[in-house]
């Protein structure tokens, strides 16, 4: 998992930076989020405090050809929360 520490500016070569921007706290940097479980609710069964997730910003119908197919993204039912 990278952290905001991690980002590079490959232009400047300065820690906390994308191309000419430098990212200044708190910012999300795109659309894909990884983060560490740290609380569960009583009823999450399926996932474990410390545990490494991925977050997935989009939201699909479920029941149409793409989304059954797993093709979710092209889903004219989709839509993304970022």
């Amino acid at each position: 998992m990278s952290s905001l520490a991690d980002v590079v500016s490959k232009k400047t070569g300065e820690k906390g930076g994308i191309g000419d921007f430098i990212v200044k706290e708190p910012m999300v940097l795109g659309h894909e989020t990884a983060a560490v479980v740290t609380k569960l609710g009583s009823n999450v069964k399926h996932l474990k405090v410390g545990q490494r997730v991925a977050l997935e910003p989009g939201r699909s119908c479920r029941v149409c050809s793409d989304c059954k197919s797993g093709y979710y993204n092209v889903s004219r039912s989709s839509f993304f929360r970022s």
